[in-house]
């Protein structure tokens, strides 16, 4: 975050918002919660994950047809600027 670069405006229009947050964390910190036990899963009914399966994959000349490519590699759009990682 110290590499964050954050406007003065931004500034004031964030401030209200990160202290409702943390508000909200004392609040979560007010409460007793001695004798409760802690949840792994928010759903009792444990792993609900499917069992790995193989499957059919287009075949190369398929997925060559359907996508656009570069070097022999398939060409994505790009998800993150020229700054980040």
């Amino acid at each position: 975050m110290a590499r964050l670069s954050v406007s003065e405006e931004e500034i004031q229009e964030w401030t209200p918002m990160l202290e409702n947050i943390a508000s909200w964390f004392d609040q979560l910190n007010a409460i007793d919660v001695e004798g409760v036990e802690p949840l792994l899963r928010a759903s009792e009914n444990g792993n609900t994950f499917r069992a790995d399966q193989d499957t059919a994959f287009l075949l190369r000349s398929e997925l060559v047809a359907l996508t656009e490519m570069e070097d022999n590699y398939v060409k994505v759009p790009k998800v993150m600027g020229e700054s980040e990682g």
